[in-house]
């Protein structure tokens, strides 16, 4: 049994109001209106469906990710994924070109978590290559020599 099928449980019934106590499953599913009371415990087993997840980030007004891992804002009023990241000082945007729409695709294809981590990354390279450049270093990666 993996604890992350459990811990996401457990944050359903945190959203639905329900104690980790004796009967919890039972109560859970009463509460999200299942006829069939046994689909926690397969859940349990097998992993809540990612449509479940989904509907209950919706119905619930809380953040899919936070659901999924526990990381980030449990509700979406507290996250506020509208609001655009700062561009750096001189940047004008250009439409995008096919490898950064490829990218893009990429990206979309990753679970939120990983995502989260890209920009992470991306973010990191940025400021090192600033603090390269302000130095006057080169490159932050070296050219490959086989294009």
């Amino acid at each position: 049994m993996s604890y992350d099928r459990v811990f996401i449980l457990e944050r359903i019934a945190n959203v639905y109001g329900v104690e980790i106590t004796r009967g919890w499953q039972v109560r859970l599913a009463e509460k999200m209106q299942l006829t069939d009371t046994s689909m926690i415990s397969n859940w349990k087993k097998r992993g809540v469906p990612n449509e479940v997840i989904l509907k209950v980030a919706e119905e619930k007004g809380v953040n899919s990710l936070w659901l999924r891992t526990g990381q980030g804002e449990k509700y979406k009023h507290q996250h506020q994924p509208d609001q655009a990241r700062e561009a750096p000082s001189g940047y004008t945007p250009q439409p995008l070109a096919p490898d950064e729409l490829n990218l893009i695709k990429l990206y979309r294809q990753l679970h939120p978590a990983e995502q989260e981590k890209v920009v992470e990354i991306a973010e990191l390279y940025a400021k090192v290559k600033e603090s390269r450049s302000n130095v006057g270093g080169g490159s932050v990666l070296k050219e490959s020599n086989s294009k």
